[in-house]
């Protein structure tokens, strides 16, 4: 059983980088600090195998990267497609990854959904197509619409992600009106369990359509109290789930470095494997 925690992206953490100007690229930076990393870029566009080959490379073997999905497969560019198109879309998406899984740093694909992706008949089979079109891959997906844990469907929702073996994603953010899920702890699929930390900030999570958008919604900086609400939380997911990967996404006001040792401290984690930190290059 491993507990990995980490950061989305490598290269907005002062915290890691502000000593180490020039001396290296900052995925092998950052990989000397944390054991995962959730690759944003990805959701953006479809990048080159090399690019992924290059980013495996500068990271320890037991190194692991979550992969957002595509932005075209979750439905945010809001453009439409034939199946056929999506398919020919998922097949270039594979043979990008196709480095981390040789190398074995594939921790998952993350599918976070838009916050219009509400329980329906339609979305459910769009679901069970996306499983169908990555099923020797792992999966874990990310609701933003509170229709799939309304209390009258909840239990199916995943009772669904598990028969479908996608790994649920647990998150922790404000609760402020439809577009915000609730906590709900729970493991469907015994590989894995995915946890992301977004903030609390009520006042700026609903602030989409602002030019400093992101800045606001994740401005957030948890304390000691909140993080120790969550030891127990991880406790329970540890006795159903083989591995469990958190990361912290408040990174607005630079918090999710130190909200992340904080937390690792707190957890009494102490990571071995790690690329040497920049002090240590040149020991003996």
């Amino acid at each position: 059983m491993s507990i990995l925690i980490g950061l989305t992206g490598w290269g907005d953490h002062d915290d890691i980088h502000q000593h180490e100007a020039g001396s290296r690229h900052q995925l092998a930076a950052y990989a000397a600090h944390f054991p995962v990393v959730e690759l944003d870029s990805a959701f953006y566009s479809i990048m080159s195998p090399s690019r992924m080959q290059s980013w495996a490379d500068q990271t320890p073997e037991s190194f692991s990267f979550v992969v957002k999905a595509y932005q075209a497969f979750t439905g945010h560019d809001r453009q439409f497609r034939t199946r056929q198109e999506i398919k020919t879309m998922f097949q270039a998406y594979q043979e990008q990854i196709e480095p981390l899984m040789q190398a074995n740093k594939l921790n998952c694909l993350l599918f976070q959904f838009p916050p219009w992706f509400d329980l329906n008949r339609d979305h459910v089979r769009r679901l069970t197509f996306i499983r169908e079109q990555f099923s020797d891959y792992p999966l874990a997906i990310e609701f933003r619409n509170r229709t799939w844990y309304d209390q009258q469907v909840k239990q199916d929702t995943l009772t669904f992600l598990n028969n479908h073996n996608w790994i649920h994603t647990i998150c922790d953010e404000p609760q402020i009106g439809q577009s915000s899920v609730p906590l709900v702890p729970e493991v469907t699929n015994s590989n894995q369990s995915l946890v992301r930390f977004h903030g609390r900030n009520k006042y700026g999570w609903n602030a989409s359509g602002q030019d400093n958008w992101r800045d606001v919604r994740f401005l957030y900086n948890y304390s000691d109290e909140e993080l120790m609400e969550w030891t127990s939380v991880i406790q329970q997911l540890q006795n159903e789930a083989q591995q469990i990967t958190i990361l912290f996404n408040n990174n607005s006001g630079g918090h999710a470095y130190d909200n992340a040792k904080r937390f690792q401290r707190l957890l009494s984690i102490d990571y071995d494997g790690l690329n040497p930190k920049q002090m240590d290059l040149f020991s003996d």
